[in-house]
C-alpha cells in the first residue's frame, strides 16, 4: 500500500513530459484550419482558381539543372472531389498543353503532341476529407495518427498513404503562428525523398495560402510553383471535368481531333 502514493506521482510527473513531445493531431488540424481562415469557411467552400508559374529544373534523363522549362498552369477543383490541371509551355514554334483530371473513381490525362485519352485505374486509397486537392491542402485529407510529435518550433503531424514508401506523409507547422512551412514523403517506386517547403503566405479571400511552393527531390531542387492568382467560389463550368470519351479505366484512347478544355468560369445563372 505504501507503493501507491510513490507510484502515483510518478504518474502525474510524467504526463508533463509527455505533453511536451506530442499532442493530439486533431487539435493541431483545427488549429491549422483557424489560422487559413476556418474549418466553416472551408467547408463551405464551392470552388477554387489558382494560376500559377512552374519552373522544373529536372533536365533530360531525370538529371537535375539550372536551366528550368516553364510551364503555366491553371488548377480547378469544384467540391466535393473534383480536381483538374491545366498545364502548357510554348517556346517559339512549339506549344504543348496536359489536362490531368483526378477522381476517386474515374481519373484521366491528355497530352496534346499525342492526342489521346489515358485512364487510369481507380486510385488505390479512400480520402478521409475532401479539402481541394493541391500541392498545400492534399495531404490533409488522409488519416492522420493520433498525435503530432514537436521538433524544432514545429508540429509533425504523420498521414497514412500507403502510396508512399513507409505508408506516410509528414506535415510540419508552426507552433506559433500553425501554418505548415514543409511536408515530406518517400516514393515507394523510386525511393526518393520529396520535400515540399511553403513560403510567402497571403490572405485572400479569407483564406490564407502560401504563394511559393519549391519541391525538392533527393536533396536536389526538383520545381518551384509561384502561385500569381486564386479565385475562390467562382461559377464554373459543368462540363469542364468531363472527359470526351467514356471513362474506360486503364484504357488509352485516341482522340481523331485535338481536345480542348470547355471555358472554365462561366457567368451565373
Amino acid at each position: 500500500m505504501k507503493k501507491q502514493p510513490l507510484l502515483l506521482l510518478l504518474l502525474f510527473l510524467a504526463i508533463p513530459a509527455l505533453s511536451q513531445d506530442k499532442i493530439s493531431s486533431e487539435i493541431v488540424i483545427e488549429k491549422f484550419l483557424e489560422a487559413i481562415g476556418g474549418r466553416d469557411r472551408m467547408l463551405n467552400l464551392k470552388t477554387r482558381v489558382e494560376k500559377t508559374s512552374l519552373s522544373n529544373y529536372q533536365g533530360q534523363g531525370g538529371v537535375f539543372n539550372g536551366d528550368p522549362k516553364i510551364t503555366s498552369q491553371t488548377i480547378y477543383y469544384q467540391t466535393p472531389d473534383l480536381f483538374l490541371e491545366h498545364s502548357f509551355s510554348t517556346k517559339g514554334n512549339y506549344h504543348s498543353e496536359t489536362i490531368l483530371f483526378k477522381r476517386e473513381k474515374c481519373s484521366w490525362y491528355y497530352r496534346s503532341t499525342g492526342q489521346a485519352i489515358l485512364f487510369f485505374d481507380p486510385e488505390p486509397i479512400k480520402f478521409e476529407k475532401d479539402f481541394p486537392r493541391t500541392y498545400f491542402l492534399e495531404p490533409f485529407n488522409l488519416k492522420a495518427e493520433k498525435y503530432a510529435f514537436e521538433e524544432d518550433g514545429m508540429y509533425r503531424i504523420d498521414f497514412r498513404d500507403h502510396r508512399q514508401d513507409g505508408g506516410y506523409q509528414s506535415v510540419y507547422i508552426d507552433k506559433e503562428t500553425f501554418l505548415p512551412t514543409k511536408r515530406t514523403y518517400v516514393t515507394a517506386s523510386t525511393m526518393t525523398r520529396w520535400t515540399f517547403i511553403y513560403e510567402d503566405y497571403q490572405t485572400t479571400g479569407g483564406f490564407t495560402e502560401p504563394r511559393t511552393i519549391s519541391l525538392f527531390g533527393g536533396g536536389e531542387l526538383f520545381m518551384t510553383i509561384e502561385i500569381e492568382e486564386i479565385s475562390y467560389n467562382v461559377n464554373l463550368n459543368d462540363r469542364l471535368f468531363e472527359a470526351p470519351v467514356p471513362c474506360l479505366p486503364g484504357e488509352s484512347i485516341p482522340l481523331e481531333v485535338p481536345y480542348y478544355l470547355p471555358k472554365a468560369v462561366v457567368e451565373e445563372n
